[in-house]
């Protein structure tokens, strides 16, 4: 059972602590709304100063990525790890990783977003993936060379 106590004012402390729950929870969803929106912006604003005519639609990465199939795996048994060098590029025919900056070698991408989940993306049919110890050695050397 809940004890009231009284500030000095007369006011029932549980009351003045449960407004100030919902107060901070008001609050906490509308810096998360205007984050995500600030957030947005920003993106948007450095695509503009960076591609002002929207040049970038003919760009080699942006055909690449809109063709892009994505998928999620999970592993019950194994845990990736969350590196320095978040995504990186998968190469079928040589096996090699490399990290994922210029968005044109490899033909899978490969995106860790938990210790037991692996965002996959690719143009093709994947085939064989690496495994996750062999994502992880590769996201570890990523990170060292960084």
């Amino acid at each position: 059972m809940l004890l009231a106590r009284s500030c000095g004012l007369g006011c029932d402390s549980a009351l003045v602590f449960m407004r100030l729950c919902c107060h901070l929870a008001f609050c906490r969803n509308t810096a998360r709304a205007q984050l995500d929106d600030m957030v947005k912006f920003a993106h948007n604003n450095v695509l503009q100063e960076k591609f002002p005519s929207g040049e970038y639609a003919s760009s080699l990465r942006y055909k690449r990525y809109r063709e892009i199939y994505w998928w999620v795996q999970r592993s019950e048994s194994d845990s990736l790890m969350l590196g320095d060098v978040g995504v990186l590029q998968f190469e079928h025919q040589s096996r090699k990783f490399s990290a994922a900056f210029n968005g044109a070698v490899g033909d899978v991408i490969l995106l860790p977003v938990s210790h037991d989940m692996l965002v996959i993306g690719s143009a093709e049919e994947a085939g064989p993936l690496p495994s996750f110890h062999a994502i992880n050695r590769a996201s570890a050397a990523g990170t060292v060379l960084i």
